[in-house]
């Protein structure tokens, strides 16, 4: 009877082990990743708009963790919202995206800008962090980092 309870627990932790180790994020071949990294950045932009509807569809977008850092500094998600909310997107532009994947990760850096209230904007270059979360992709982070020094 005493080895029936170790064998069992031995046999619960390989199951468990097992089921925990198939439901590791997988990462996505570089052909995919390239796909579905153009498409979630410039998704992002494309929601940016003058009409007040990209709120609700950004705050899909982002996970509740999302940081934002520019030269004006560090914002959170609800920061972000608010700055989107304030704001008129118009005409993004988009170029040189550069996806690299990890495990249930997207790492996409391209050059980009959208006019802001009619002004228009010089691209620079931005870094963007999605994770996977259940087969949805969620935007973690947004970096940009601005302009060269002179």
């Amino acid at each position: 009877m005493r080895t029936v309870r170790p064998l069992l627990l031995l046999l619960a932790v390989v199951g468990l082990t097992t089921v925990a180790c198939s439901s590791s994020p997988t990462t996505l071949d570089q052909a995919t990743a390239d796909s579905v990294g153009a498409q979630l950045v410039n998704e992002y932009y494309d929601t940016l708009d003058c009409e007040g509807g990209d709120v609700a569809q950004y705050e899909k977008l982002l996970d509740p963790a999302f940081q934002s850092v520019t030269a004006t500094g560090a914002k959170s998600k609800t920061e972000v919202l608010e700055v989107i909310a304030s704001v008129c997107f118009e005409n993004p532009q988009v170029s040189d995206i550069s996806v690299t994947a990890a495990p249930g990760v997207l790492i996409v850096s391209y050059r980009g800008s959208i006019d802001r209230d009619g002004v228009t904007q010089t691209p620079t270059q931005r870094v963007n962090v999605f994770v996977d979360e259940g087969g949805t992709w969620k935007g973690v982070t947004f970096a940009d980092a601005g302009l060269p020094g002179r």
